[in-house]
């Protein structure tokens, strides 16, 4: 078991219950590279602002409606990523996912929070998401969400 929270699923609306653990992932994948073992946080994604997009409107006031777009980083070796992009992707350029990621708040507090997304293949990706070569294997993957709707928990 790990002690990172991120996790994700193919589709929409899947349950909490029901989401894959991303470092139990890229764990079932050391093989070769238990170097790996010894990073501490090899998943990472940035605090989500609620409110990302505010944009003033013609009356003065301030929206904060829009897409949000936010990213997840995950160090892992090759094999994983392939195992990962064949499960969430197979072979489409983008698709629908369920991810848990951290949200923060007005006040700053962070919490942990389901949404949809659109997962990017970082190979198509020119808006950001990325893939780099370590060496022996390991990969740098910067996975672009687009279009995040937060869930509510039941």
């Amino acid at each position: 078991m790990t002690n990172s929270l991120y996790a994700w699923a193919s589709g929409h609306d899947v349950a909490l219950a029901s989401l894959n653990n991303i470092e139990a992932e890229v764990q079932t994948h050391y093989g070769r590279w238990p170097s790996l073992r010894a990073l501490t946080e090899f998943v990472f994604s940035p605090p989500i602002k609620q409110f990302p997009n505010r944009v003033k409107t013609l009356d003065g006031s301030y929206s904060s409606e829009g897409s949000i777009k936010h990213y997840i980083e995950i160090t892992e070796p090759e094999e994983a990523y392939e195992y990962q992009a064949d499960l969430y992707l197979d072979g489409a350029v983008s698709a629908p996912i369920t991810i848990y990621l951290r949200q923060k708040g007005r006040t700053g507090a962070e919490a942990w929070k389901r949404y949809n997304a659109t997962l990017i293949d970082p190979d198509n990706d020119d808006e950001g998401g990325d893939k780099i070569y370590y060496g022996n294997g390991v990969l740098f993957i910067r996975w672009r969400l687009d279009d995040l709707v937060p869930l509510e928990e039941p």
